[in-house]
């Protein structure tokens, strides 16, 4: 079996223990919270992949998405954020998550927030967020 067979076989395996529905943030919804499975929490991983499936931005406004690790007594920690370009774009996005699980206080759920790029501006966009795949290490 070549490398990149591997390579597939391992990410399928990841996605069926933490696979989640996907998620739309809109205007009315920009934030949305998914629990963590059992799994994520005793295995910490090394990287979170945050697929943009689908996009909606008639108006073409600079998007970001925020993506937040929360635990106990509210605590939480950035994982990090994205930006679409060109902002109807979709795409796959990798964030290295382990510093945020180290902060944060018994992690239980990730937060997905969207914003416009720029504060004050309106935020007319819709975006589909697929699975999110949890890697407990980079692929090469």
């Amino acid at each position: 079996m070549c490398r990149w067979q591997l390579q597939q076989c391992w990410v399928m395996a990841a996605a069926a223990l933490y696979a989640q529905s996907a998620v739309q943030l809109t205007p009315e919804k920009p934030s949305v919270s998914i629990a963590l499975t059992e799994q994520i929490r005793q295995h910490v991983p090394h990287v979170v992949e945050v697929p943009v499936v689908g996009v909606h931005n008639p108006s073409k406004v600079g998007i970001s998405i925020s993506v937040w690790l929360v635990g106990s007594r509210s605590s939480r920690s950035l994982i990090g954020s994205l930006s679409l370009f060109p902002a109807d774009q979709p795409g796959v996005f990798r964030l290295r998550c382990e510093k945020a699980f180290a902060v944060t206080a018994k992690p239980s759920r990730v937060v997905l927030e969207l914003k416009p790029s720029i504060a004050g501006q309106p935020l007319t966009a819709t975006v589909t967020i697929g699975e999110l795949q949890w890697l407990s290490d980079v692929p090469k």
